[in-house]
This record gives structure tokens, sequence and C-alpha cells, in this order.
């Protein structure tokens, strides 16, 4: 989606103050979540409605863009690539890329966690507590997990306006990749006004993405007093020992990323770490990356990625990649293994 940009300058300028703010915003506001206790219980809970309802309102603005976003983002994208033969290039080093990265996260989660709970065991006292607690819970049978056939099922919907409405995104996104390469195959006048008309909807949606960033400092401090009130600042022996170390992995995956974002996509440490700000303060606030994608979208634009790029891979990336899971899920089960003995 391209268009004319008056005073890109002032524009980045004030992204990044904008950024700086709804990262202030993120701090603050836990930090006065977890000193509301100290309040009355009838202000604690007047504040507590008030943060509630604006957070909860800046979300939904924000989660309102997501679908027609990604619906014309896609369409545009892989109709503008494709006209450039670059269509299935660019979905699949996409796809290439998430699976060689998630691999490489399963099996340095396995070997770190490992690593971690040698170098900083957990007390043997505080082990044989969560063994007996164990033993004591009731087991219960997990139930069936789906098997290939219903996943793959589920990836194609029956339903397109179902999918949307239930948010379902990845079999939204195949119906809309198979659209879009449909769409390829059509005369170019048809192909043209199709693709026009998307994109002008896309730019629209950019629009109204950018009054819900303007305020974006005020849902973000609104969502993160919510979050410290809730979690407040309790924490027991085992439960802490065990997100430091689960925390510890996700963390490293994520430092890892910095760089290689940065190599990878030719840029200084600085510029690309400044461009992740504001999709990463709605993503802690939210923790929703279907929420963050608009702000992902504004940061790929402001780091000069090129539009056929970024419209086409960051929404598969919402749908498929979740570099930290397989690392932090292989880590719970050797975690979980270890204090088992």
């Amino acid at each position: 989606m391209s268009g004319p940009s008056a005073s890109p300058a002032p524009e980045a300028g004030v992204q990044r103050f904008r950024a700086y703010y709804a990262l202030a915003a993120l701090v603050i506001g836990l930090i006065a979540g977890m000193m509301a206790g100290d309040l009355g219980q009838a202000t604690r809970e007047g504040a507590l409605s008030v943060a509630s309802f604006v957070g909860t309102l800046w979300l939904n603005a924000l989660k309102m863009t997501v679908i027609p976003l990604v619906i014309a983002l896609l369409v545009v994208g892989i109709a503008k690539s494709a006209e450039a033969a670059q269509a299935g290039r660019i979905a699949g080093r996409s796809v290439l890329w998430i699976v060689i990265i998630c691999t490489a996260s399963a099996v340095f989660g396995a070997v770190a966690t490992i690593a971690l709970t040698h170098a900083f065991p957990l007390s043997r006292e505080t082990a044989q507590l969560l063994q007996a607690a164990l033993a004591n819970v009731e087991q219960k049978a997990a139930g069936p997990l789906p098997g290939a056939a219903e996943f793959f099922k589920g990836v194609v919907p029956p339903n397109v306006v179902a999918a949307a409405s239930n948010g379902d995104i990845l079999p939204l996104t195949v119906a809309t990749l198979l659209f879009a390469l449909a769409l390829t195959k059509i005369p170019s006048e048809g192909r043209r006004t199709v693709v026009t008309l998307f994109d002008a909807i896309g730019e629209a949606f950019l629009v109204v993405i950018e009054w819900v960033l303007a305020i974006a400092p005020l849902g973000v401090f609104a969502l993160a007093f919510t979050v410290g009130s809730a979690a407040g600042g309790a924490a027991f022996a085992g439960l802490g020992h065990y997100v430091i170390v689960i925390s510890a992995i996700g963390i490293l995956v994520t430092l890892a990323a910095y760089p290689l974002g940065a190599v990878a996509g030719g840029m200084r440490m600085g510029s690309f770490t400044r461009g992740l700000i504001p999709s990463q303060a709605v993503a802690i606030s939210t923790r929703s990356s279907l929420a963050s994608l608009p702000a992902m979208l504004a940061g790929a634009r402001s780091m000069g990625v090129r539009e056929e790029v970024s419209d086409v891979t960051l929404p598969i990336a919402v749908a498929l990649f979740r570099a930290t899971g397989p690392a932090m899920n292989t880590a719970v089960a050797f975690y979980v293994a270890h204090w088992l003995g």
C-alpha cells in the first residue's frame, strides 16, 4: 500500500515519542496497579473499574482493525507481488524461516533448561513439597489430541464469515491467500479493480489505526494497571524458581532475535530496536499477537521494509510464528522432569 507521505521526518519523530510514551505508560501502569492494594477497598475497586473500561475500549478499537487489515494486506500484497513473480517466493521463504527458527528454538529450550537447572537447581525441600502436592492431585485422563487430519480440516474454513467473526486467523489467512492467488489468474482489468478496492480499504484502516495508536499511552496504562493490580507482588519459592528459569529461556530467545533481525535486515541495531518498541508495548499490555499486528506493520514501514514483503509476511507470522513458544514449551517439560527427579 503506497501513497504520498508528507513530511516523513516529523512523522517519524512523532511516532518515536509516541512509542516512548507508550512504554513509559506500561511501566507506570504496572507499578500503579501493584500499589493499588494500599488504597481503600472502594477506591481500589473504582480505579480498577475505570481502568478496565478504558483499557478494554482501547483494545477493542485496536482489534476492530485486525481482520479487515489482514485481508486487505494479504490480497494487495500477494496480488502486487504476483505481478512481479514474487508472491510464492515471499510466502515460501517466510514459512521456511518460521520452520527453521521454531526448530532451533525447541532445541535451544531443551539445552538451556538443562544447563540452567544444573547451574541453579531447585532446593531439595521445595522439590519434595512440589512432589507431595502433585501426589495429592486427582489424576484425570487427558482428552485426545486432534490428529493431523482434524487439524488440516480446520485449516480450510467451511464459512469464511464465521472464521472472521470468531477471529480464527489461520483458516482466514488460508482462505485469503487462496483468494489472492486466484486474483492473479483473472484478467488484469478485473484484478486491478479488486486490488484497488482492497488497497483503499487497507489505507482507510491504517488511518483508523493511527487514530487508535494516538491514544496508546492511555490505553496501555489502563491495561497495565489492571494487570499489575491482579498480579500483585506475592510469589512462592517454587513458582518463583520456575518463573525465573522459564522466563530466562524466553528472554534469551527474544534477545537472540535482535542481532538476527538487524543483521538479516541490514539495519543498525539502534534503528531496529526503536522500530520494535511500538509493537512490543502493545504486545506486553495486550498479550495478543493479533492486536499487535497494526503496530508491527507501522514499525515495518518506519524501518523501510518493502510493503509487498511486510504485507504478506507479517499476517502469516501472526498466524503461524511463535519463536519463543517451542523453547518455552520444551523448557516446561524439562523443568518438570527436573523437579520430579
